[in-house]
């Protein structure tokens, strides 16, 4: 497996997010209510190997494709690409 990246960010307002190499992820997204108190508004988990043990994709940000692939293949210059039929005989949001 290869080595998880994370990354914290903050503004001058509190806002913080936190994020994972491992998927594009966003592990944790801390941001103020109206009244100024900040809460984590994630769902997932704390550390990265939760994240690794949990078979969803909790807080990943993109795909490969998103939306339906028909019969979880497709042809691009002339090379046919399998992908995992995840919804029937269909991919979804690879």
């Amino acid at each position: 497996m290869q080595p998880v990246n994370t990354h914290s960010f903050t503004n001058d307002r509190g806002l913080t997010i936190r994020t994972a190499s491992r998927g594009a992820a966003i592990t944790s997204l801390v941001t103020p209510d109206r009244f100024g108190k900040l809460a984590d508004v994630v769902l997932g988990y704390d550390t990265v190997e939760e994240f690794t043990r949990d078979p969803r994709p909790l807080g990943a940000v993109c795909g490969r494709c998103a939306n339906r692939i028909a019969n979880a293949q497709f042809t691009l210059d002339g090379t046919t690409y399998h992908l995992s039929a995840n919804i029937g005989r269909h991919h979804l949001h690879g």
